[in-house]
């Protein structure tokens, strides 16, 4: 037997905690790329601890944050439609 199946990866949080986390992230940073640690902070964690990380995992999963360099994220196009769109976009 090759080993264990795992099972799939998938966001620790739900869509509607990852868009209430965007919205966090959009209120102090907007669309500038920052550390991981700023984004953690942004998100009302005191550090960049597990749970900070976690989240931050969740938003990316859920294509609300980019990857603009190493070490770095900040809020995607999908993450402003949710936040700013059209209530279809919203959806």
């Amino acid at each position: 037997m090759a080993g264990k199946m795992r099972s799939p990866n998938y966001p620790a949080l739900g869509l509607s905690q990852a868009v209430e986390a965007a919205s966090k992230l959009w209120d102090k940073e907007k669309r500038t790329p920052v550390a991981h640690a700023t984004a953690a902070t942004a998100l009302g964690f005191g550090s960049l601890s597990g749970p900070a990380r976690i989240t931050i995992a969740a938003l990316r999963q859920y294509g609300l944050v980019d990857k603009p360099d190493p070490g770095h994220v900040r809020l995607s196009e999908r993450a402003i439609r949710a936040l700013h769109g059209d209530e279809e976009a919203k959806k």
